[in-house]
Parts: structure tokens; sequence; C-alpha cells
């Protein structure tokens, strides 16, 4: 790796830990700088702006987070299998990077993070609830299996639930799930 991509890297790295802990807005680029050990105006030189800036730290965790799940998912050789590695995988991910998926829960992020990105793992998670045939959108039961696993998370970190409550509730909503897969071709 060059200088110029550990630089690169290491602000994107240190954008992530500041966003995360004070909000895209309370962050300034002056902050990102000086935590990271770089003038600010290299800085500006990497992305030209703190929302180009943040667009890549965006870019950064759903490649992260989909690297994860597509090894996990890979692995397994049924789609039943790829759905119960893909909800595990995405737990593991929230357990060990935190600070990776609170930024993708930022409420302050600029509309430009989401518009240039396509968010793979819910594409990937789609597609394997397609295979399935689960008799509702699978975009839809994409999107609230991963809201239980953020809620769960959500309420681990607060205290309301433990470990084994959030395992117990992902489980229980796999179930669910795959006691209706293959039921959507009567409909």
């Amino acid at each position: 790796m060059t200088q110029k991509e550990r630089t690169h890297q290491k602000l994107i790295r240190t954008a992530l830990r500041l966003f995360g802990r004070q909000g895209y807005t309370a962050t300034t680029t002056r902050q990102i700088a000086h935590e990271a050990g770089i003038a600010e105006l290299t800085l500006f030189r990497h992305f030209g702006t703190k929302e180009n800036l943040a667009v890549q730290v965006f870019f950064s965790v759903c490649t992260h987070l989909f690297d994860e799940l597509r090894a996990a998912v890979e692995q397994a050789t049924t789609p039943q299998e790829r759905l119960r590695a893909f909800a595990r995988s995405l737990r593991r991910f929230v357990d060990r990077y935190p600070e990776e998926f609170q930024f993708l829960h930022l409420p302050d992020l600029p509309p430009a993070v989401f518009e240039q990105q396509t968010f793979q793992p819910l594409k990937l998670l789609t597609r394997i609830l397609t295979d399935l045939e689960v008799p509702v959108p699978p975009r839809a039961l994409g999107l609230a299996l991963v809201g239980t696993v953020e809620r769960t998370w959500i309420g681990k970190r607060i205290g309301l639930i433990s470990d084994q409550d959030q395992e117990e509730t992902l489980e229980w909503i796999l179930d669910l799930v795959l006691q209706h897969a293959g039921s959507a071709q009567g409909h």
C-alpha cells in the first residue's frame, strides 16, 4: 500500500469514528484531519468535500459488510442455509463492528451518501428470499429481517435484552420465515 493509500484509509477510519461519535453534521473536516494527524488540505485533496468523504466512508462500510455476508452465504448450499448464514453473519457484524453499523444509521448523513450507492447486502438478502419463494414481497421481508437485527442490537446495547434474547429472537424469525418458504407458489 502506498503512502497516499494509507492516508486515504486513515482519513476514512477517522471520519467513521468521529461521525459515529458526534454525528455527521457536528463533525468538522478540521477535527477529522487533526485526529488523523494530517493537514486539512490533504483531506480536501483526497475527497474534495466532507460530503464526498461521507460517501467514501459509506462505500467502505457497505463493502466490508457485503464481503462478510457474501463469504458466509457462499458456504451454504441451500436457500434455507443461505438465509440462516446471512442473518447470523449480519448479527456477528453488528456485534464486531458497532462503529460501522452505527454509521449506516446516522440520521444526519447527507442524501448524496444514499443516492450514489446501492445497498448490496439488501440485494443479496432479497435474492435469497426470492429463491425461497416466500409468500410476501422478498424486499419487504428482507427489510423486516434486517430491522429485527437492528432493533435487537439496539435493545442489547441499552440493556433491554441479553445476547440470548437477541439470538432467540433471530432464530424464531428465521424459523417463521422458513416455515412459510415455498408457499408463494399457491398465491
